[in-house]
């Protein structure tokens, strides 16, 4: 089995990921060095999402090598924490058969052409996935005035 950590810069190339300029974190996996990256955040005892900062934001996440050390339900809650709270666009590098294609995919992941050889890869781009829809406007809602105005 190869380092993951070797394997990140031709994913992230074929992906069209350029982290000059960007801030990134890395779970699991020691981050290896980013040309141009402003700011690379590395935690490796991550065992749930109470161990991340409430104050802590990258562009970037990454994650390769840190799933296989949790238990399955603290893997999907730090998933979904890093999709919502902590980064734009989340890279997960997966091996083993713990976590099935379904379940990432539920979670928003999409998977990547370019398998990982430790396995799959998976993304998660908040651009990609929240887009903008037409619907989604003052015109369309019942009460416009109130459009943008309160937050259920």
């Amino acid at each position: 089995m190869t380092d993951p950590s070797s394997e990140l810069t031709p994913i992230l190339d074929e992906l069209g990921i350029d982290l000059r300029g960007l801030d990134v974190l890395c779970l699991g996996t020691p981050a290896p060095e980013f040309q141009g990256a402003a700011n690379v955040c590395y935690l490796d005892n991550v065992n749930c999402v109470d161990d991340l900062d409430n104050e802590l934001r990258a562009d970037v996440g990454i994650v390769a090598g840190q799933l296989e050390t949790m238990a399955h339900e603290d893997g999907i809650n730090l998933l979904s924490r890093l999709r919502d709270v902590h980064c734009c666009k989340v890279l997960l590098l997966v091996s083993g058969l713990d976590w099935t294609r379904e379940e990432l995919l539920a979670l928003g992941y999409q998977e990547t052409k370019r398998p990982s050889s430790n396995g799959r890869c998976y993304l998660y781009d908040s651009e990609i996935f929240n887009q903008v829809r037409d619907w989604n406007n003052s015109t369309s809602w019942a009460n416009p005035q109130n459009f943008r105005r309160y937050r259920w």
